[in-house]
Order: C-alpha cells, then sequence, then structure tokens
C-alpha cells in the first residue's frame, strides 16, 4: 500500500536538518542533508507500520447545522423590528436609486 505523508524539515543550529512526522512525536531524525533525514524518516516509519496496521476508522458526528440558524427569530418580540425592517429597506431603496443614477451617468458619457 502506498501512503502520502507529510514531513516537515528544517534546519538546525548545529548544521544539519531535523525531519518530523506531524502526528507522531516519536518519527523524528536528525541528518547532515535532507535527504537522509527525509529517508531516516522514512525507514522510521516503514519499522512502524510493519509491525501495525492501518484501518480506517468512521465516527458519528453531529448533525452539522446552520451556524445562523441559532439567531432565527431573535427580533420575533422585539417592538422596534418592524420599524428597523422599514428603514432597511427604505436605506435600500435609496441605495439602488443612487446605483442607477450612477450608472445612467456613466452610460451617457
Amino acid at each position: 500500500m502506498d501512503m502520502n505523508m507529510i514531513v516537515v524539515i528544517e534546519p538546525v543550529a548545529e548544521g544539519g536538518y531535523r525531519a518530523m512526522l506531524p502526528g507522531w512525536p516519536d518519527i523524528t531524525a536528525q541528518a547532515a542533508t535532507e535527504a537522509a533525514a527525509l529517508d531516516r524518516v522514512r525507514q522510521m516509519l516503514q519499522a512502524r507500520l510493519a509491525q501495525a496496521k492501518v484501518v480506517p476508522l468512521a465516527l458519528e458526528t453531529a448533525p452539522e447545522t446552520h451556524p445562523w440558524l441559532r439567531l432565527a427569530g431573535i427580533f420575533q418580540d422585539d417592538p422596534f423590528a418592524e420599524e428597523m425592517q422599514e428603514e432597511i429597506a427604505a436605506y435600500r431603496r435609496e441605495l439602488d436609486a443612487q446605483m442607477e443614477a450612477t450608472e445612467a451617468e456613466d452610460k451617457a458619457e
């Protein structure tokens, strides 16, 4: 079975390179070159997986809800909600009129 793994390679202060396999803290190697450090990590992982099995694990998760759903109905008892909606609609009409005027001016030019 072929597997592709993400390996972090970084230079070390003493010289050379360190290669680490994220999520596998015991699989870390240091060598003079990136290639050598990567090869050591590959060998360590192959030795580890030779004694183990990789199997899928299915998890049941909570049903996904829309993030805005919890906000639904928050204004139902607000005495100013209808007035606010009317102000928003009036402002939208004002913006639409401005946009139409700007588009008409652009076409005229």
